[in-house]
């Protein structure tokens, strides 16, 4: 069993929680992808790797698949350190606003997709509320501060002094 694929699918997650709050939609990286996909070539010439990031997030996004919905995924080499390392890097990417759409964005006279309902035109980028990614970037440390082991372990502390409290109180009844 690999621990690469867990790796690689909290950080796919990471991934696909930043698509999600960029988009304000529940498909994240599956939006981010059909927005590449809508764009003609003649658009994307100009933006470095573009069809090889195009290629790489849809095969990330089958092995993500893959794990999530195949039975015993988890037990096979499915990933590799590599995957894990560009889906790091990629993120990197959008946080600075260096991926493929942002470049797009930034480079674009003519009209391109920003989601699966709307076109917007490069003069009116400055009507667009914009992702800020560093207030993103505080609330996920604010988030972070409560990690899933601190909730179980007050939750257990909460339990255990329940059953305390409770044993005390029949304790009690008994004897009276």
């Amino acid at each position: 069993m690999s621990n690469l694929n867990y790796i690689f699918f909290e950080e796919f997650k990471h991934l696909e929680k930043l698509c999600r709050e960029i988009y304000q939609s529940n498909s994240g990286v599956s939006d981010y992808i059909n927005d590449m996909e809508k764009v003609s070539a003649k658009d994307f010439r100009n933006i470095k790797d573009w069809e090889r990031d195009l290629k790489q997030l849809k095969r990330l996004r089958k092995i993500r698949n893959t794990l999530a919905h195949v039975e015993g995924a988890f037990s096979q080499n499915i990933c590799t350190q590599n995957d894990i390392d560009w889906l790091k890097e990629f993120y990197q990417r959008i946080m600075k606003q260096t991926d493929p759409i942002a470049l797009l964005r930034q480079n674009s006279k003519t009209t391109y997709p920003i989601s699966k309902q709307q076109t917007i035109k490069q003069v009116d980028l400055d009507n667009i509320k914009q992702f800020n990614f560093s207030e993103r970037k505080n609330n996920e440390e604010e988030n972070e501060k409560y990690s899933w082991k601190d909730i179980l372990i007050g939750f257990g502390l909460v339990i255990v002094l329940i059953m305390v409290v409770l044993t005390a109180y029949f304790t009690y009844l008994m004897y009276q």
